[in-house]
């Protein structure tokens, strides 16, 4: 009877013994806390994560108070840093990178400046998986913890890193570029095997100057500009290297460098297989193709065009067009683009599905940071004034509502949505929506009315935006149909292609929702995984030259139908070359940096999973977005476009269509 009263309480009881005191806001003793901190490290996999759920994710609170509560008593639980479980530490460096600075709460500041001081080189290992911005960490770091274990490479390590540090921009000089993070430091300050070896004179010359070089990159922001970025200088047009080839990536070696070199390839046979369906359809059917790639997954299609004046055959053809299309815009709107209400009432809907949201994000951020940090509650509200003009009253509620905070982490700088810049692009967006779209019902018409006449062989004007968001599923259902309808009302008779991509093998959000519009009689079908009759998607022009008089859109994805999935950080440490031969063009899926720096890169949804690619290379003694180079590679491989004197009506269309 002795034994079973004084037997010692198995690693479940303790869990849930303690679990109950904190659900009730009783916070544990001390020796409870490291109890539960050790099984947070249990051989087990399913006592680690009961553990790790008792002590950071209980059921119905809000998770930031929680921490401001519970994270203190946590972190001065253990005598040494390096026994935090590693979720723990996770936790704690992405609250400093999501507020960036040191929480001011009292007990937790302290007992975070305490972590960072006190980091030891396998948990300063952990920070280094984190793409978050250095600043608020440097402070507190300690030289040692990142010094070499060599005795013989640390002289010249401490004078290194302090140059380093002195050097490093505190943000970014270009918004497109991004902030420098820890996993940028990485390939200087950590060996592959993990081991600290950072003393070597090659790796600092060819990574740390890297890293502080400055932006190539001619403007601000990608997003919110009429001309895009270059990589080249006006009157330059030398051809853009491989990636293996002089450029910087990631710290990337040779291997990985021309693994992605390879995807690129294959990505411009795909845009050239794109341009060859569309010019082959416009050509066959005689008619204007309206070519629609929805972001993000099948963006890049839209960059598979050459500038709209080269697909004319003599420039006097060309003359005429911009005429015929600047009579037909003046005789729509009289000089004024500002009293279509229909046209108004689709921009409203283009802002609610795609902006809103996004803003409401932003927000809802800005609220988790007053939240934990009192000090940052001034800038919520100077957040909150300026974002009226898109919020509603429910949302505003929604946010005062601290029961409802939620929290998804923290994502990489070039993740953020940056509330300023969101609300000068949707601004920007507004007042060139309307005057693009006349434009657009104006081209259609004028590039029709000469293929009529024999003059021109075929016409295809592509479009990049978000007609169709996937995981809202058949609850977006409302936008493409109503886009298509009003270009139909104006006059216009185009064959829409609409390009989309999936990493779904059955039964993807598109198929249902065209399935849904086929019940509402719409003329609009899918081919390939898009078609519920299962059609073949190498029979695509079969499918549309049988078909392109009935019916008015046609979707399907832009090289075939095979489902492979992989994703790049896959392909990339296995280096699975037989993923190459067949290709699946859904490799893109989830991934960001790859449009850092151009247009499509505000068309992407919300981003909640952490992006370990960075936005950025180093060419030429400059920083580039790799989206800028990615674009231009493309072009040049699918197409060898050179650089022309700008058009005005190219400008100006490729600006309003997100193609630049």
């Amino acid at each position: 009877m002795d034994m079973e009263t004084h037997r010692e309480p198995t690693p479940g009881h303790i869990v849930k013994k303690i679990r109950r005191k904190i659900e009730r806001q009783i916070l544990p003793a001390g020796q409870e806390l490291r109890q539960l901190l050790e099984l947070c490290n249990h051989p087990q996999e399913k006592m680690r994560e009961e553990a790790i759920i008792a002590l950071l994710h209980p059921p119905d609170v809000d998770e930031f108070a929680h921490y401001r509560w519970l994270l203190p008593g946590i972190l001065t639980a253990v005598a040494c840093v390096e026994r935090l479980p590693v979720a723990i530490l996770e936790l704690v460096f992405d609250l400093v990178g999501f507020l960036g600075e040191i929480p001011r709460a009292g007990p937790l500041q302290t007992a975070t400046e305490r972590v960072l001081s006190h980091l030891s080189k396998s948990s300063f290992a952990v920070l280094l998986q984190r793409p978050l911005a250095p600043g608020p960490f440097l402070p507190w770091i300690k030289p040692r913890t990142v010094m070499p274990r060599r005795a013989s490479q640390q002289k010249n390590f401490k004078r290194r890193w302090r140059i380093l540090r002195r050097n490093m921009p505190a943000g970014s000089v270009s918004p497109a570029i991004g902030e420098i993070t820890w996993t940028d430091l990485k390939p200087l300050l950590q060996s592959r095997q993990g081991a600290s070896d950072c003393g070597s004179t090659g790796r600092w010359r060819r990574i740390g100057r890297a890293l502080l070089l400055p932006s190539g990159f001619s403007q601000v922001d990608a997003s919110s500009t009429a001309r895009a970025g270059t990589l080249h200088k006006r009157g330059e047009r030398p051809p853009l290297p491989p990636l293996a080839e002089g450029i910087y990536y990631g710290g990337l070696g040779s291997h990985s460098l021309r693994c992605l070199d390879l995807l690129i390839r294959l990505q411009a046979k795909e845009l050239a297989a794109v341009k060859g369906l569309a010019t082959a359809v416009s050509q066959k059917t005689r008619r204007v193709v309206l070519s629609l790639h929805n972001a993000s997954l099948a963006a890049a299609g839209g960059w598979a065009f050459e500038k709209l004046s080269r697909q004319f055959p003599s420039e006097d053809l060309w003359l005429q067009f911009k005429r015929g299309v600047q009579r037909r815009m003046e005789s729509a709107s009289g000089g004024r683009y500002s009293s279509d209400s229909t046209a108004i009432q689709l921009f409203d809907l283009w802002e609610e599905r795609l902006v809103r949201p996004k803003v409401l994000h932003a927000m809802w951020e800005s609220r988790l940071r007053a939240a934990l940090d009192e000090a940052q509650q001034d800038s919520y509200e100077r957040d909150l004034e300026s974002s009226r003009v898109l919020l509603k009253s429910p949302d505003e509620a929604k946010l005062r509502q601290d029961k409802m905070l939620g929290w998804c982490g923290a994502v990489s700088p070039h993740q953020r949505i940056h509330l300023g810049r969101l609300m000068d692009w949707c601004a920007m967006r507004k007042r060139i929506w309307q005057k693009g779209l006349v434009r657009l019902t104006a081209m259609l018409a004028e590039g029709q009315e000469l293929m009529t006449k024999q003059k021109l062989p075929y016409l295809v004007l592509p479009w990049i935006d978000k007609f169709f968001i996937s995981s809202r599923r058949v609850d977006d259902i409302e936008y493409l149909p109503s886009l298509v309808s009003y270009l139909e009302q104006q006059g216009a008779d185009p064959l829409v292609l609409f390009w989309e991509d999936t990493s779904h093998g059955h039964a993807p959000s598109l198929q249902l929702m065209l399935k849904r519009l086929a019940t509402q009689g719409l003329p609009f079908r899918g081919i390939g995984v898009f078609d519920p009759s299962e059609s073949k998607r190498d029979d695509a022009l079969q499918h549309i030259l049988n078909e392109h008089r009935q019916t008015r859109l046609f979707a399907l994805r832009p090289l075939n139908d095979l489902h492979h999935p992989w994703s790049l950080e896959q392909l990339l440490q296995e280096r699975n070359y037989p993923f190459f031969r067949p290709y699946d063009s859904a490799w893109k899926d989830g991934l960001a940096f790859i449009y850092v720096g151009t247009q499509v890169f505000p068309l992407l949804s919300i981003q909640c999973d952490v992006e370990q690619f960075p936005p950025w290379l180093a060419w030429s003694g400059r920083k580039y977005p790799f989206g800028l180079y990615f674009r231009e590679r493309l072009r040049e491989l699918s197409l060898d476009e050179r650089d022309e004197a700008a058009d005005p009506l190219c400008s100006a269309y490729d600006h309003w269509a997100n193609l630049l």
